[in-house]
């Protein structure tokens, strides 16, 4: 009986402690998740400014939206200055070397690329610096979707090269979707 009691204290006391520790858990994310999506925002923000550097000297105002890709729900932004669309930044997944290179494109209202950015990578450590000390991100620049496939891939990280520019290549499509059905 001894026995039985001191299993109960103890599994009372753990309860305890656990109630105390979510109570403090959810307090600390009651406290920060504001300052972690201000955080969130602002990171996505200063990316989209640097793919859509237009949008910046505009002083533009970046919506985001939704499009529907066969089924796949694709965000995207939309950039705007007084009243006048400056441009798009689109999102997306591809593989380059290894799956899931997530690449961020600026376009401009013209169709023509603004900016490119890997924003997530599995790739092997090494190629994604080596595409852009390349100069393939500066290749792509001015560039309109029947014109990607012309930019040369860099050397000894072709697969990450070509991952990118269909990456690119989605967001000219992407581009070209929102601004005939919009």
């Amino acid at each position: 009986m001894h026995n039985a009691k001191e299993i109960l204290r103890a599994a009372l006391m753990l309860t305890l402690i656990c109630a105390v520790v979510v109570a403090a858990l959810a307090g600390v994310n009651a406290l920060t998740k504001d300052v972690i999506a201000d955080a969130e925002a602002a990171a996505v923000r200063e990316n989209c400014e640097n793919v859509l550097p237009a949008a910046k000297e505009a002083g533009a105002t970046f919506e985001e939206n939704m499009l529907d890709d066969s089924g796949k729900a694709v965000s995207y932004y939309e950039a705007t200055a007084n009243g006048d669309t400056v441009g798009y930044v689109f999102l997306a997944t591809v593989t380059g070397k290894s799956s899931g290179l997530k690449i961020m494109t600026g376009v401009d209202a013209t169709g023509a690329v603004t900016g490119v950015k890997i924003v997530d990578n599995s790739e092997t450590a090494g190629y994604p610096a080596k595409v852009e000390k390349g100069g393939l991100f500066e290749r792509l620049l001015g560039v309109t979707a029947d014109h990607v496939d012309g930019v040369d891939a860099v050397s000894q990280a072709t697969k990450t090269s070509n991952g990118i520019k269909a990456g690119v290549k989605e967001a000219l499509r992407y581009f070209e979707e929102v601004t005939q059905n919009g």
